[in-house]
């Protein structure tokens, strides 16, 4: 597979950055030139791109290129540890829910 390359708009829209993917192997590697990215964080661009969100691309023709990929990386290791870090967001998101309820139903118990 050839790398892909996508350029991204930034937060504010008032620029842009690249953002590649290539493979080594059967592994996928992605590269953001943002300031997280060129510290080899992980960044909301390299984010929603493995997402396949087209709305952060500053190139509106790449959309196709963009479903390319997500074709490409499907089942990857990537792609999966993807998947279980927003299901694992549901699920803290759910819980800091029931807390929040759990703590009201507590307060109003001590006033009763």
């Amino acid at each position: 597979m050839d790398n892909l390359t996508y350029k991204v708009k930034s937060s504010d829209g008032s620029s842009s950055y690249t953002v590649t993917f290539w493979w080594i192997g059967t592994e996928i590697k992605i590269s953001c030139d943002c300031k997280a990215g060129l510290l080899r964080q992980g960044c909301k661009h390299k984010n929603a791109l493995v997402d396949g969100d087209a709305s952060v691309l500053a190139d509106r023709n790449q959309s196709e290129d963009l479903k390319k990929l997500g074709s490409e990386i499907r089942d990857s290791r990537v792609w999966i540890m993807r998947q279980q870090i927003l299901a694992t967001e549901l699920e803290v998101d759910a819980a800091q829910r029931k807390v929040q309820k759990l703590k009201k139903m507590y307060a109003e118990l001590l006033h009763q």
